[in-house]
C-alpha cells in the first residue's frame, strides 16, 4: 500500500492562483471552469518501489462530507506538479477518458470509497513512471475527502506478480473475541465484531480477539504477509499488539477461561478515535513464512490493547471481515499453483470457457451465455479474484430464490445450446443431456449423452449464523434433472470446527439418499480430522456413465475419495439433465450480512 507523496485541491475563478497544498481536505465541486466554487483534487504517488506486473490497483480515499448526490470520476494527469505550488492556473494537463467513476449519495459519509486505476498504474510501473490522479465532480455538490495531512491518508493498493511470485488472500476459518471477569465463561464466536480493550486481566470490560487462518494450501517462500483488519470503532487513542497464539480452539467454544496461550509479539499499531473505518495492517511476515516453511496448516493471532480504550474490528461474519494477504515466491512442491495461467485483470469469461453456461444471481435474476462470454461481471456476486484470477461466486443468506427453491444462489447453469436461443432452455432437446440408459430416440434428441463435470476450487466463507440445521452449508456442484437432482455436492463447516465436510445427495424416485465422503453432515458433527478447511484448494468430479454415478474428491498429497451410486432404480433414464456449478447457499436464516463464497480455478464439462 502506498500513500501520496503529495496531494492538494485547486480552485477556479478568483482563487485560481491560490495554493491549498497544506489543507487537511481534498475538495471536489463543479460549477464550471471559471466559477469561484469549482474545485478539483490532485494526488501523486511515487511508484519507484513497485516491481513486477501490476494485476490490480485501487485508489482508496476517505469521504467525510457529501452535500448532494454526485458522480466523481478519476483521471490520469501529467506528473509535473508539487503540493506546495499547484494552483488552478498552474495545474498540469489531465487526460480522458476517466479511469473510473463512483456515484455518491447526499449525507452518506465517513467511509472509504474505491476507484479502479489498474490499467493506468500498470502502464506507469511498466514504464518506470510515477502516478498522478485527479478527482473531478459531475455537478455542484460540495464534497470533501481527507488528505494526507490527516490520519486517514489516501491509499493506493497495488497487487503485483512476477514470473515466480503470487499473492493469495485468505479469510479466517475461526475468529472470536473473549471477555474477562464475570463474562470469562461466555462465548462470542457468532458476533460480527472483534472487540479489544484492556482494564486488567480480571476486569469485566477487558477483551481480546482471536483469529485463525488455514495456510496449508500455500507453498513456496513467503516474502510478505499482512493481517488486514477493518477498524469499526475506536473510542480514543490506543495501541494494539498482534501476538502469535495457540491453535487449539474453535470460535463457537472459545472463552476467556479456555483461551490458549500466546508466544511471540508480531507487530503493533497505534490509532485514535478519528481512525474509524480504516483498514489496519499488521506485518506478520516472519510468522507466516515459518508456518509455511514448516508445513503447518494453521496460523493463529491474538490482538490485545495497551489501555482501556474500547475498540472493535469487523469479524468474518461481516462483509468487511479480516484478511491475510500473503505474497509467495516460487513453489516448494514444484507443481505450481492451481491459478497459474489465469489473468487477474480479466473478467471470468476471459479465463474460463463460459460459452455453454448461463448464471443465476442471488436476487433470482439471470444472464445468458452471451453476457458471460462478453465479459460480464457482478461486483459483489460474480467476479474475478484480483490476486489469482479465479472465478468468485458469492451469495448472501437472505436474498431471492428461483421457482421451486427456498435458497439463494450465485450459480452457473449448463446451456449446451451455446447461445442459440432458438433452442428452448428446458426439455429433452439440444440444450440438455441424457443418460446412455435412455432410449436411442431420446439420446438422438439430446445435446449430449452421459457427462463429466470437473472443478478445482476453494471455499472461502460459509454462513456462521442462523438455524443449526442450515448453518455452514453450501452446494458447489450439481446434476439437475427436469425436477429432481441426481447429485448435489455439499461443503459444510460448522462454526465450531476448523475443517469442513464433503457429502452429496442423490434424489432418487424412492427418496433422497446422502453419501458422506469426508467428515459428517450432522448438525453436531465433530471436527473432521481429514476435513477441508476454508481456503484449502481441492477438486471434485461428477461422472455419469449409463446408470452409474461416480463422485471423486481430490487433494494434493492425499488419496482420492471416491463414491459410486447405482442409479438403475432411481428413475432418471429418459429424463433430461444439466450441470450446475458455483455457490447455492443452503442457509436462508441468520444475519443479513452473512454469506457463502467460493473461488473456482478450473471448470470443465464434457459429454458424448
Amino acid at each position: 500500500m502506498l500513500n501520496p507523496d503529495r496531494d492538494a485541491y485547486v480552485r477556479a475563478g478568483s482563487y485560481a492562483n491560490n495554493n491549498y497544498g497544506s489543507s487537511s481536505q481534498l475538495v471536489v465541486k463543479n460549477e464550471g471552469d471559471t466559477d469561484d466554487n469549482t474545485r478539483e483534487s490532485w494526488l501523486g504517488f511515487n511508484l519507484s518501489t513497485v516491481s513486477g506486473t501490476v494485476t490490480d490497483a485501487t485508489l482508496r480515499v476517505y469521504i467525510t462530507q457529501v452535500n448532494d448526490p454526485s458522480t466523481h470520476s478519476v483521471y490520469s494527469g501529467d506528473d509535473s506538479w508539487s503540493e506546495g505550488s499547484i494552483t488552478w492556473n498552474g495545474q498540469p494537463a489531465s487526460y480522458t477518458p476517466a479511469l473510473d467513476s463512483a456515484s455518491l449519495s447526499a449525507g452518506v459519509e465517513d467511509y472509504w470509497i474505491e476507484y479502479d486505476v489498474t490499467s493506468y498504474i500498470a502502464n506507469q510501473v511498466a514504464n518506470g513512471n510515477d502516478a498522478s490522479l485527479v478527482l473531478v465532480a459531475s455537478n455542484n455538490a460540495y464534497t470533501v475527502y481527507d488528505s494526507s495531512e490527516t490520519s486517514r491518508d489516501p491509499e493506493l493498493i497495488i497487487t503485483t506478480t512476477t514470473a515466480s511470485a503470487s499473492t493469495s488472500t485468505l479469510y479466517p476459518t475461526e475468529d472470536a473475541f473473549v471477555r474477562s471477569g464475570s463474562y470469562a465463561s461466555n462465548n462470542y464466536g457468532s458476533d460480527d465484531n472483534l472487540e479489544v480493550k484492556n482494564e486488567g486481566p480480571n476486569d469485566d470490560y477487558t477483551r481480546e480477539s482471536w483469529l485463525q487462518f488455514n495456510v496449508g494450501g500455500l507453498s513456496g517462500t513467503v516474502t510478505d504477509a499482512k493481517l488486514r483488519m477493518r477498524l469499526a470503532q475506536s473510542n480514543g487513542t490506543t495501541t494494539h499488539t498482534v501476538t502469535e497464539g495457540g491453535d487449539s480452539w474453535s470460535e463457537s467454544s472459545l472463552t476467556w477461561n479456555n483461551q490458549p496461550g500466546v508466544t511471540d509479539v508480531l507487530d503493533s499499531k497505534s490509532f485514535t478515535d478519528s481512525d474509524d473505518g480504516i483498514w489496519v495492517e499488521y506485518d506478520v511476515t516472519s510468522y507466516i513464512a515459518s508456518e509455511v516453511a514448516n508445513s503447518n496448516t494453521k496460523a493463529t493471532f491474538n490482538i490485545s490493547a495497551s489501555n482501556g480504550v474500547f475498540t472493535k474490528y469487523r469479524a468474518s461474519e461481516h462483509s468487511n471481515g479480516p484478511e491475510l494477504i500473503v505474497t509467495l515466491n516460487g513453489s516448494s512442491s514444484g507443481g505450481g499453483n492451481p491459478w497459474d495461467g489465469l489473468d487477474p485483470n480479466g473478467p471470468p469469461g476471459d479465463n474460463f470457457d463460459l460459452s455453454a453456461w448461463k448464471i443465476t444471481f442471488p436476487d433470482s435474476s439471470e444472464e445468458k451465455e452471451d453476457w458471460l462470454t462478453g465479459g460480464g461481471e457482478s461486483a459483489s456476486e460474480f467476479y474475478t479474484d484480483s490476486s489469482t484470477g479465479g472465478m468468485v461466486f458469492r451469495c448472501p443468506n437472505i436474498a431471492g430464490s428461483t421457482s421451486g427453491s427456498h435458497y439463494s444462489r450465485s450459480e452457473l447453469r449448463e446451456m449446451l445450446r451455446a447461445g442459440d436461443t432458438s433452442i428452448s432452455t428446458t426439455g429433452l432437446n439440444e440444450n440438455n443431456w441424457v443418460f446412455s440408459s435412455s432410449t436411442n430416440t431420446n439420446q438422438n434428441a439430446a445435446g449430449g449423452v452421459d457427462g463429466t463435470l470437473t472443478a478445482t476450487l476453494r471455499v472461502d466463507h460459509v454462513s456462521t449464523t442462523g438455524d443449526s440445521g442450515k448453518v455452514g452449508r453450501v452446494v458447489i456442484g450439481q446434476i439437475h434433472a427436469s425436477s429432481d437432482e441426481p447429485c448435489r455436492i455439499y461443503y459444510r463447516k460448522l462454526p465450531g470446527n476448523s475443517k469442513g465436510a464433503i457429502y452429496f445427495a442423490h434424489e432418487a424416485s424412492s427418496g433422497e439418499q446422502y453419501y458422506e465422503m469426508i467428515g459428517s453432515r450432522s448438525n453436531s458433527a465433530s471436527n473432521p480430522s481429514n476435513g477441508i478447511a476454508l481456503g484449502e484448494v481441492f477438486s471434485y468430479t461428477i461422472d455419469v456413465v449409463g446408470d452409474t454415478l461416480t463422485v471423486t474428491i481430490s487433494r494434493d498429497g492425499q488419496s482420492d475419495v471416491v463414491e459410486t451410486v447405482d442409479m438403475s432404480n432411481s428413475g432418471f433414464a429418459n429424463d433430461w439433465m444439466y450441470f450446475k456449478a458455483g455457490v447455492y447457499n443452503q442457509n436462508n436464516t441468520g444475519s443479513g450480512s452473512d454469506y457463502v463464497q467460493a473461488t473456482f480455478f478450473s471448470l470443465s464439462h464434457t459429454h458424448n
